[in-house]
């Protein structure tokens, strides 16, 4: 049995590699039949161990398995959201992931998964923008902002970069604090991909300069754990695309539900993220959602708007296809790479 730790997952993770294992995995997913042509994948109903008295602290058990043509996978994720970890010095969204031989039952890896949880969330939201944009021919994403200063926001930032390289002209990270923004700043300043990018940190409370960043967005992405809208929606007045994917449950609404169903054409990572509070005034049926992301890469369903004022907008609460697929690269690439620690369990 391999056992990989953050340190060793970053070093065989490039979000090259996580953007096309998440292509596969999105892709797996479908909501329409195709020349009945149905889902590989089977994702059974996670099971959701809540702690204390915060509606956002649960722990999720998410067993998964792909029955793919030439191959079967399986495996199951462990994620925890504990709000009070940053206060501690860990991570807000501790994970892990096992996988298994499929054929023998056995488990090959122990995965550390919190950095992987981050990076392959982002990739699906960077493969959702970049359809988006191109079906609806826009002509910019210089601007991109994006709300929250840890991981995830990293995560996104890169994940966009890779995909859209030089578009990407400025960035704004609003946040809460303006030490975590300015050390997130910093970092990203730091790689060689990023040196064209004018990087901006605004405050929540800086009301004119957080309204001015959102008024000119190209592409938003919510990364903050929000019970209720983190700002007044109705400061966008044109289109842009909106990646969600700090709410999780019917409890928190990032993003305006209302906004949602009147300005937005919605396409999600599956079909559990229509429960969430941001999608709670849609349904399956309602003419703003569209279908699932895998639906779109298939081609039965679109992002296409018929409205200038019309925004596109990838909801993601993310589903253990993805941490199975990103999990077997990292995988692969230890194998490959003579990375980490084999235990013999017998």
């Amino acid at each position: 049995m391999l056992v990989l730790s953050e340190t060793q997952v970053r070093k065989c993770l490039s979000m090259k590699k996580c953007i096309a294992a998440n292509r596969l995995a999105l892709g797996a997913l479908r909501l329409k039949e195709k020349e009945k042509i149905f889902s590989p994948a089977v994702v059974p109903s996670r099971i959701a161990l809540p702690f204390g008295s915060s509606p956002q602290d649960n722990t999720l058990f998410k067993p998964v398995g792909f029955y793919g043509k030439d191959e079967t996978l399986m495996g199951m994720k462990v994620i925890s959201v504990r709000g009070q970890n940053s206060d501690i010095g860990l991570p807000l969204a501790p994970a892990t992931i096992t996988v298994l031989n499929a054929k023998t039952g056995e488990v090959t890896a122990i995965v550390a998964a919190t950095y992987l949880t981050a990076a392959r969330t982002a990739a699906g939201s960077a493969i959702a923008t970049q359809i988006a944009l191109e079906q609806n021919e826009a002509q910019s994403c210089e601007n991109l902002v994006v709300l929250g200063a840890g991981l995830q926001a990293e995560c996104h930032i890169a994940a966009l970069v890779e995909l859209f390289r030089e578009k990407i002209k400025n960035v704004t990270i609003v946040n809460r604090s303006l030490g975590r923004a300015n050390d997130l700043r910093e970092t990203l300043m730091t790689r060689p991909e990023m040196q064209h990018i004018n990087f901006k940190v605004v405050l929540f409370g800086m009301e004119q300069e957080f309204k001015s960043s959102v008024e000119n967005a190209n592409i938003i992405c919510t990364a903050i754990n929000s019970t209720s809208p983190i700002f007044n929606w109705n400061w966008i007045t044109h289109s842009c695309h909106i990646n969600g994917v700090g709410s999780y449950n019917e409890n928190m609404e990032e993003v305006d539900s209302t906004f949602v169903r009147d300005r937005c054409v919605v396409v999600a990572d599956t079909k559990e993220a229509l429960s969430v509070g941001d999608l709670s005034k849609i349904s399956v049926s309602h003419p703003s959602f569209r279908g699932l992301l895998g639906d779109v890469m298939a081609g039965v369903a679109s992002y296409k708007t018929v409205d200038d004022s019309k925004c596109t907008m990838f909801k993601s609460t993310g589903t253990a296809v993805q941490d199975l697929f990103t999990a077997e690269a990292v995988v692969k690439a230890a194998n490959d790479m003579c990375i980490g620690t084999h235990i013999d369990m017998n």
